[in-house]
């Protein structure tokens, strides 16, 4: 009787532990016969979203919590692909490196938001071997000349055009809290060193420095086309037109956007759009023929498994699980 006892014992210890062991994470979402968990929903937060979402309306974290649990469904449906596609996980110097460069950026956030070492160490190789199937299905894509010209042609003015735009050093100065008195002591004080440093530009940056301390940021060499100027200055349309024409090594006028004041060093400007022609751009052209088309045989073949296999939903709102 003892014996039968133990017996019956020992099985349901086994029984509890295998199930608590499956249940360790809450489950989000099902798709088949794999689960999302609520690791891999925090997975797709970075430090600025996770602060972000945290103060918005439950309202509004209910309409972003389910778009993310399709992320995390896509996710692992791509996994599920490279799995059936016989895609081997292959822990080499390679992995390893880009393993620790993954580490670097996300370990100590992930770590702080409660996912365990061990997850952790699944995430990255459910997401490393996603990477070594895309790779797999962009060795697939076949073209032809004429595929390449075609869509040389049809992408012309998106990724082979080279937009107007100037070349140029943004210089920011910090405003917060600062009367309007203040304020305008700053644009007299920059404008004084503009014309005291006649062009050169590295007593400029010296002597704005000296004045300024930390409320002035420079972000050095930069390419602002034709686009991003507009929508910088949307209030002023004209004023990109004014910035495009400024010599090489000059200053723009001092510009004010919410807590900050703003100009810009011109470095080099290219007044007007340059289409670059097919053959210049040839290996480009192949290489975003290939993304193209590989992106658009991953999404079939996602959505051909998703319109063939049960999809389970499990929790509605899971930000009411990470921040409570």
């Amino acid at each position: 009787m003892k014996t039968v006892f133990k017996k019956v014992l020992f099985t349901l210890l086994i029984a509890i532990v295998f199930f608590s062991c499956g249940n360790k994470y809450e489950k989000i979402a099902k798709i088949n016969k794999n689960y999302i968990n609520i690791n891999d929903f925090k997975a797709m937060l970075n430090l600025g979203t996770y602060n972000a979402f945290k103060d918005l309306d439950p309202q509004r974290q209910y309409s972003l919590g389910k778009n993310l649990i399709q992320q995390g469904i896509d996710h692992k449906v791509l996994y599920i692909l490279a799995k059936e596609n016989k895609v081997k996980l292959v822990k080499d110097e390679k992995y390893n490196k880009e393993k620790e460069e993954w580490n670097k950026k996300r370990k100590d956030f992930y770590l702080k938001i409660g996912i365990k070492e061990k997850e952790l160490n699944r995430i990255f190789d459910e997401y490393y071997l996603q990477k070594a199937y895309l790779e797999k299905v962009k060795n697939e894509v076949k073209y032809t000349e004429i595929d390449l010209k075609d869509f040389y042609n049809s992408k012309k003015a998106l990724l082979f055009t080279v937009k107007a735009h100037i070349a140029a050093d943004l210089i920011r100065i910090n405003i917060k809290n600062m009367s309007v008195e203040e304020q305008n002591k700053i644009s007299n004080k920059v404008e004084a060193i503009k014309k005291k440093s006649k062009k050169n530009y590295e007593f400029f940056k010296t002597q704005v420095k000296l004045a300024l301390g930390e409320n002035i940021t420079f972000i050095e060499n930069k390419k602002f086309n034709v686009n991003y100027l507009r929508i910088l200055f949307k209030k002023s349309p004209d004023e990109y037109k004014n910035l495009l024409s400024l010599k090489i090594n000059s200053f723009s006028d001092i510009y004010d956007i919410k807590n900050e004041k703003f100009l810009f060093y011109i470095r080099n400007s290219q007044t007007s759009d340059i289409v670059q022609q097919y053959d210049e751009v040839k290996a480009n052209v192949i290489k975003n023929f290939i993304d193209a088309k590989m992106q658009d045989m991953i999404q079939k073949k996602m959505e051909q498994y998703k319109a063939t296999n049960k999809q389970n939903i499990y929790v509605e709102n899971p930000f009411a699980l990470i921040y409570k």
